[in-house]
């Protein structure tokens, strides 16, 4: 995979064959992981790694292999993780709660209540954005520490890769 960026690899694949029923089984390198927990350097090069990665995937022909559109991942976040929780901000008796009784709640409110209300209009914006194929599953046990090179990420599996849905890409600020 030549649009890998430096520091992170796929493991090696030996065998894949198609099985009936729309499966298919894939044998690939068994990677040694290193036992060491992930700090907070770790964490800050694997999102390095993987928005290099995304970078590196917006190639007009790549996303229109994508077989959803634009926004999918985040709208698909959005309706079944934020919108569901969305009426308990007009609940009173969670801004009575003390923890957010005493923090601010009336003004954190007034934010979020704000924020759920220009959600739909900010996704549109998001996908007018540039777009990009994100890994879209990464996590420390999808982003294996290899023993024998611990300055790297090797992928748990190719398949990761496979959850093709596009991504708005934000300029870099930093």
């Amino acid at each position: 995979m030549a649009q890998l960026p430096l520091g992170l690899r796929v493991p090696e694949l030996y065998l894949v064959v198609e099985l009936p029923e729309d499966r298919v089984a894939v044998w690939m390198e068994d990677i040694a992981v290193s036992a060491q927990l992930w700090t907070a350097d770790r964490f800050v090069m694997a999102a390095g790694v993987l928005g290099a990665l995304t970078a590196n995937r917006r190639e007009p022909e790549l996303l229109a292999a994508c077989p959803v559109p634009p926004g999918y991942g985040l709208r698909r976040y959005y309706d079944g993780t934020v919108r569901p929780v969305l009426p308990w901000l007009q609940s009173h008796d969670l801004w009575r709660h003390p923890m957010l009784a005493s923090s601010g709640g009336t003004s954190l409110r007034a934010d979020l209540l704000e924020l759920a209300a220009a959600a739909p209009t900010i996704l549109n914006q998001l996908d007018e954005l540039p777009q990009a194929l994100p890994h879209g599953d990464a996590s420390p046990q999808n982003l294996l520490v290899p023993l024998t090179a611990p300055d790297t990420s090797s992928q748990s599996t190719s398949l990761s890769n496979a959850h093709l849905q596009s991504g708005s890409t934000l300029p870099n600020y930093s």
